[in-house]
């Protein structure tokens, strides 16, 4: 398995209600990417769907993608709470995976980007601290992991 120190947070700029990772892997194949950059998608509905096997390098920060996991939420203005549910499920199972692991926003590494305009610092407590916000069981938690890792 790919070792991974960092998983960085990103935001699609637009509130569609219809961005999937699809249309994401279109966006950045027009762009010249071979796919989509991220690993993971989350929808406005809060699902979450993959992008880059796990396994591959990612596309998302230039500079930090050979040791790191893209996770993208879409929005830009507008979100959802079952977005951000569905983001503290997802960081709670890569947690168990890679828990030493540093959560970061793309504007971290990128002082232009404005990418997520949303907040990372609760996210970072969460993956920092393990204990979700919204309690849910460990079961839920490693079907997640599972599927996830299925489809990585």
């Amino acid at each position: 398995m790919r070792a991974i120190s960092k998983i960085i947070l990103h935001c699609s700029a637009s509130d569609s209600d219809t961005q999937t990772a699809a249309v994401i892997d279109q966006w950045h194949k027009e762009r010249g990417w071979a796919k989509i950059g991220y690993h993971y998608f989350i929808r406005k509905n809060g699902l979450i769907e993959s992008g880059r096997a796990v396994e591959e390098i990612g596309a998302h920060v230039h500079g930090q993608n050979s040791d790191s996991l893209g996770i993208c939420v879409a929005g830009l203005k507008h979100f959802e709470p079952t977005q951000f549910e569905s983001l503290q499920d997802l960081l709670l199972c890569l947690r168990r995976i890679w828990p030493d692991a540093s959560i970061h926003g793309h504007n971290e590494f990128d002082k232009n980007k404005e990418c997520p305009v949303y907040d990372v610092v609760p996210f970072k407590k969460m993956y920092k601290t393990g204990e979700r916000q919204w309690k849910i069981s460990s079961d839920s938690l490693w079907k997640m992991l599972l599927k996830l890792l299925k489809r990585a």
